[in-house]
């Protein structure tokens, strides 16, 4: 997951997920910006250590926070899968 915001350039220039990257990136779907917003202050600063275990925090975060995802979220650790409902 670490990988692919460095890829689209959400990543800053601490290595933690850009607030403006997101914002850009998302500038397509108007109805994130608030969603977005709210989980980069909520979960940017939860995880601390390696990309992947960063990446894998925000993005558990983030999941737990939105309204569109909380109903099915998949998430993936270390290469292994699990379903949450």
């Amino acid at each position: 997951m670490y990988c692919l915001w460095e890829q689209f350039g959400l990543v800053d220039d601490k290595r933690e997920l850009s607030l403006n990257g997101m914002l850009t990136f998302f500038q397509r779907i108007p109805a994130y910006r608030a969603e977005v917003e709210k989980a980069i202050s909520e979960c940017k600063g939860i995880a601390k250590g390696d990309n992947c275990e960063y990446a894998y925090a925000f993005n558990k975060c983030y999941a737990e926070l939105s309204p569109r995802v909380s109903d099915f979220v998949l998430f993936s650790r270390n290469g292994l899968s699990s379903f949450h409902t």
